[in-house]
């Protein structure tokens, strides 16, 4: 999924979504609480999201300050009067990183070995 918007119903009426996937190509902090995040897709459409104290940065695991330019993501907003406020955004970069530091390593391929001894007879 490149971009899209779709209508759902919502706790007071019906809502209108915006979902992207893409490249950061810019985030700014706007006033110490509240920052612009402009994401590319691969079609070259460039959204800007408004991330606040509201948005759900990797599931409430990182802060917006994880998130970095050149990062890919995936973000859901909410539009009212034209902005799209980021209600979730999920930082793969970050996530992949993050997995390496507990990920077990791969099993060796099978008749490796780690030992280097030899035996004589």
């Amino acid at each position: 999924m490149l971009h899209g918007v779709f209508t759902v119903q919502g706790p007071n009426g019906p809502e209108t979504l915006q979902e992207q996937t893409g490249t950061v190509t810019s985030i700014t902090d706007t006033s110490g609480s509240t920052w612009s995040l402009t994401v590319t897709s691969s079609d070259g459409t460039a959204l800007t999201y408004v991330i606040d104290s509201g948005t759900s940065v990797d599931g409430g695991e990182n802060g917006v300050s994880s998130i970095s330019k050149n990062d890919t993501v995936h973000v859901l907003a909410v539009v009212s009067n034209g902005t799209a406020d980021a209600k979730q955004v999920s930082d793969s970069t970050v996530m992949q990183a993050n997995g390496q530091s507990w990920r077990p390593a791969p099993p060796a391929p099978p008749g490796s070995s780690s030992s280097s001894g030899t035996t004589t007879s």
